[in-house]
């Protein structure tokens, strides 16, 4: 979930942004369950916009 520019995921706690690309940002996180390191790779938009999805 975002909320001003702030992200929120359940079960993970944010380290660093590795990564922020045109369209995902990759982080290093771990995870609350078992603290295991994980990358996280996440899309900025919820879903492509519909230029996106044209050809040609």
């Amino acid at each position: 979930m975002r909320r001003d520019n702030l992200l929120t995921l359940s079960h993970y706690q944010l380290i660093e942004p590795l990564y922020i690309g045109t369209h995902t940002t990759v982080y290093r996180a771990h995870r609350q369950t078992d603290n295991a390191p994980v990358i996280l790779k996440l899309l900025k938009s919820d879903y492509p916009t519909p230029e996106a999805g044209r050809l040609g």
